[in-house]
Parts: structure tokens; C-alpha cells; sequence
């Protein structure tokens, strides 16, 4: 089964145009000024952008799971650290965006108990799920034009009364806005051989992402440095916006869910998909109980740093065209532990926790990886 690239961009573009990514430039705009966010978002969908790209070619490829490419790459303890870093990722997603929906719901109907509402929302979300990758194409089809036009509706709507605002910074942060955009898509971009193992070629697929990646996530994100001026996030939520970015953040949640149980599959080998669907469905509805809007950027970033160290890792195999899992493993390792100093401060090398762990990775892969090269040649030699 192949898609065309209309396919496939109201597939994710329909999901990425949700709340949380409107929240996120809201948070830009509120904590680092318009300007700053706005050179954020171009700089870093650029760069999420050009990632794609070459996520997309080893799509096509192998026309395998992100999962099942890494293990290509790396051989099979590497799918399975992915695995775990992509299951933790999209179940962390899961939670935020069920968060947000469950608050949502709250507003409008408030006498109702928000156990109930959890429940409700989360078995509408297993049971899309479990009707594998065809189903999310046919909600997408239906919902994703209707979700992109109001969007672009609401933007021209709010930028009538855009205002231009000083962040709570004292300088304009740059870095730490940036770190945050690329943790927004992240997810999504390294996961894309999942989803475009299916396009039906090469410039469908490129096109397909730099419409998602470029055109639709950022006017969303700018969305939200607009609406800055306009509303707090809990009246965001409740906004005019709020059934429309509900309705696209119910799709990205279905996307979210999928993800986690196709890369679940590298780790256990019990249960058919459905199964599956309910298992880590059932999980994430479990600890529903986070306040997205509380904690909305750390959570991001902390809960995509193990996909920003994979993508490094992925990047510097393409490169190299050398492969060692015990070499790319720690280099794994090595762009976690970076990231997560760099996002509790401990260690800054560039004030971006997302690009210290993506490149720290990449550069130690690739050194890793050319020196387990001379070492067998060494050892080559030696033994002649």
C-alpha cells in the first residue's frame, strides 16, 4: 500500500495543528518575547525540516518502522533502546495531550467527574488505534482539510490585533526557545519512516514534510505567539480556538498512541496490535493526572531528550555508513546524559538541551564508530 503526499500531509499536518503546539509558541512568546520566538520557530522548523528529509530517504529505503530502520542500522539492541526512548516519548505525549483534552471537556461540562471524562476520551482514542494505520488515514482524510482551514482562519482572524511582546527574560533567550520548538516535532520527525514507509516516492514524501514541518507547524506555533496578547493559556484552552485545536489534538493523540504501539513491537513480542493499543493505552490514561498546561515545556523536552540523542545517532550511521552496537549504544548514552545536564543546567554547551543531545550523539557516534574502524583494521593488519 502506497500514498500520495495529500494522504499523508492530512495525516500529520491535521495533528500537528493541535493545542499543544499553539501552547508552545504561547510559552515562547510569554517567556522569551515575540522576536525571539518567531527566529525560533523559523530556525527550528528548518532544521526539523532538513532532519526530515533524511529520515525520509531512509524511509524509502528500507520501507520499514522507524523502529525496525534503527535495527538496520545498529543491529537489534539498538531498535530495542530505541524502542524504549520512542515508547516513553509518544506515551509521554499521549498523557499531555489527553491532559489538555480532559481539561477541555472540563470547562464545558464541569459537573461532570473527571474520571468519567478520562475514560471516555481515552477508549475513543484505543478504539481508533486499534484499527492500525488505514483507519488514521480515513479519519485524517475527513478531518484534516476541515482542521487546516480553521486554522488558517484563526490566524488571519488574530493577526488583526497581533501585538509585539517583551518576554519575561531579561535578555532575549534564544537557545532555550530554540531547544524547545525542535522538542515540539521531534517526535514526529524522527518516527517519519513509520508513517512514510508507505509514500509513493521520494518527492511526494519531501513534500508531504515540508508542508507539515515548515507551512503548518509554524503558523500554528506563530498562532500562538499571536494569541499571547490575547489570552493566558487557561483561556486559550477555552477559547473561541478550543473546539477546533480539540479536535486536531484528539487526531495527534491517535498518532501519539499508534507511535508508542508500533515501536513497542521491537520490545515484546506478546499481543497483536490491538492488544497492544489497550495495554499502553490503558498506561498512559493511568497517570493521566499531569497538568499540561502547568508543565507543558519541561515535560516536552525532558520526555523527547532519548529521541534527540537516537536522531544524532541515526544521522552520524548515515554519514559514516558504519554500524556498532556497542559503539552506538553508548553514544546513545553519552547524548541522554548531555541533554538532561544541559536541561537542569548542570551543563550547558549550548544552552539548548534538545541540540546538546542530538549533537553530542551524532559527534560521538561518528568518532565511536571510526574508531572501532581503525581498531579492526589494526587488528586486521596485526593478525596478516
Amino acid at each position: 500500500m502506497t500514498r500520495s503526499s495529500v494522504s499523508l500531509t492530512f495525516l500529520l499536518a491535521g495533528a500537528m495543528a493541535s493545542m499543544p503546539v499553539v501552547m508552545v509558541g504561547h510559552i515562547l512568546a510569554e517567556n522569551y518575547g515575540t522576536i525571539a520566538a518567531l527566529i525560533a520557530i523559523g530556525i527550528g522548523n528548518t532544521l526539523l525540516c532538513a532532519v526530515g528529509f533524511m529520515m525520509a530517504r531512509l524511509a524509502l529505503k528500507y520501507r520499514a518502522t522507524t523502529s525496525d530502520t534503527v535495527g538496520r542500522l545498529g543491529g537489534g539492541t539498538l531498535s530495542k533502546v530505541f524502542g524504549v526512548a520512542m515508547v516513553v516519548s509518544m506515551l509521554g505525549w499521549f498523557v499531555v495531550q489527553c491532559s489538555v483534552l480532559v481539561d477541555f471537556a472540563q470547562g464545558y461540562c464541569p459537573a461532570a467527574p473527571q474520571a468519567l471524562l478520562v475514560l471516555l476520551i481515552g477508549a475513543s482514542l484505543i478504539l481508533t488505534t486499534m484499527g492500525d494505520i488505514k483507519r488514521l488515514f480515513v479519519f485524517s482524510e475527513k478531518l484534516g482539510p476541515l482542521i487546516l482551514l480553521s486554522c488558517l482562519a484563526m490566524f488571519m482572524w488574530s493577526i488583526v490585533d497581533a501585538q509585539i511582546v517583551q518576554g519575561s527574560q531579561d535578555t532575549i533567550a534564544f537557545l532555550p526557545a530554540l531547544s524547545l520548538v525542535l522538542a515540539t516535532s521531534l517526535g514526529v520527525v524522527i518516527d517519519v519512516p513509520t508513517y512514510y514507509r508507505i509514500a509513493s516516492s521520494r518527492k511526494e514524501a519531501f513534500l508531504s514534510l515540508f508542508i507539515v514541518i515548515w507551512l503548518v507547524t509554524s503558523v500554528v506555533q506563530v498562532l500562538g505567539v499571536i494569541l499571547v496578547s490575547q489570552y493566558s493559556l487557561t483561556e486559550l484552552i477555552m477559547s473561541p480556538f478550543g473546539i477546533v485545536l480539540a479536535v486536531s489534538g484528539w487526531l495527534m493523540n491517535v498518532n501519539n498512541l499508534y507511535s508508542a504501539v508500533v515501536s513497542s513491537q521491537t520490545l515484546f513480542k506478546w499481543g497483536g496490535f490491538a492488544l497492544r493499543s489497550i495495554v499502553f493505552g490503558g498506561i498512559g490514561l493511568m497517570i493521566v493526572g499531569l497538568h499540561a498546561g502547568e508543565s507543558l515545556a519541561t515535560t516536552i523536552e525532558a520526555i523527547t531528550l532519548g529521541i534527540s540523542s537516537m536522531g544524532g545517532v541515526m544521522i552520524a550511521c548515515v554519514v559514516t555508513e558504519r554500524r556498532s552496537a556497542l559503539a552506538l549504544g553508548c553514544a546513545w548514552l553519552i547524548g541522554v546524559l548531555i541533554g538532561g545536564l544541559g536541561l537542569t543546567g548542570s551543563i550547558a554547551l549550548t544552552g539548548a538541551a534538545q541540540i546538546d543531545a542530538f549533537s553530542s550523539a551524532g559527534v560521538a557516534s561518528t568518532l565511536f564508530l571510526i574508531g572501532v574502524q581503525l581498531w579492526q583494521s589494526q587488528l586486521s593488519t596485526n593478525s596478516n
